[in-house]
């Protein structure tokens, strides 16, 4: 969780008595493209990172829990699986996902016959095919995008950031950097499903799916979706919807409600007071 921000969410879970870590996804830091929103990288670098960290501090706990949001919402269902044989590694024992990314099969389809408006969804969309093409040899960036659409992923690549480019609102791509070629789109959706979605199988342990009914960035029908799939499959998933809040409001304003569901899974007492933007 970078940024001011987030940061001070990070300050107000020291404050609740909590160690905390962060990893890098697989490309951040390293060579190579990210593989934004691929589920089994980000699954992976997560859990990953318990087990570092404890090289540093030894003496922390045994017990550890997963919080993240948006793309690390994501990647925090994922975690869940990312033990021996897909199970739930040692030692975790709860997870927090708040407005989680999912539904990458529909993303691109959305944005083309305009059901999705976002104006940030087509440079995620771009993010998400740039980390799907660096896992799946099989997708070509070529036969997805328009020539002003492969000028700006090449731009993307070298030298832009992906906050950057949320950041540039006067410059944000359209749908319009995207071929509108339906039989490409329709084989590209299964691709994307398999690379992207956190619900391609149950997840293991307590979870928290934390979403606002105004999110139009991770929109709120996909995550009801997510949930609903979830449940089908064995998980074991609660969820709060918050009224009237999009995207970034349901990290803060959830937190008592975040700390009493670790609480209630062997974390340190919820605190009384909780911080609001």
């Amino acid at each position: 969780m970078g940024g001011e921000f987030n940061g001070e969410y990070v300050k107000s879970l020291l404050n609740a008595g909590y160690a905390v870590a962060a990893t890098d996804y697989i490309g951040l830091g390293t060579p190579g493209d990210h593989t934004y929103m691929g589920a089994i990288d980000q699954g992976n670098a997560v859990a990953d990172i318990v087990p570092a960290v404890r090289q540093i501090n030894p003496q922390l706990s045994e017990n550890w829990f997963v919080i993240g949001h948006s793309q690390g919402g994501a990647a925090a269902l994922s975690a869940t699986r990312a033990g021996a044989k897909g199970q739930r590694p040692s030692g975790l024992k709860a997870v927090i996902a708040i407005g989680p990314g999912n539904s990458a099969e529909s993303a691109l389809q959305a944005v083309i016959d305009g059901t999705d408006t976002d104006p940030f969804a087509p440079a995620l969309d771009l993010f998400v095919l740039i980390g799907a093409a660096a896992a799946d040899q099989n997708i070509h960036l070529e036969e997805i995008l328009s020539p002003q659409g492969q000028k700006i992923v090449d731009e993307v690549r070298n030298n832009t950031c992906l906050a950057d480019l949320l950041n540039n609102t006067r410059s944000l791509p359209g749908a319009d950097i995207f071929l509108h070629d339906s039989r490409t789109i329709a084989e590209l959706s299964q691709r994307l499903r398999i690379y992207g979605n956190p619900d391609n199988g149950p997840t293991n342990g307590p979870v928290l799916i934390i979403t606002g009914d105004a999110d139009t960035i991770v929109p709120t029908a996909g995550t009801l979706k997510l949930i609903d799939n979830l449940r089908r499959q064995g998980s074991e998933i609660d969820d709060l919807v918050l009224p009237g809040q999009g995207h970034i409001q349901p990290l803060y304003d959830s937190f008592c409600e975040q700390q009493r569901f670790l609480a209630a899974h062997s974390g340190p007492p919820a605190p009384q007071t909780c911080p609001k933007r």
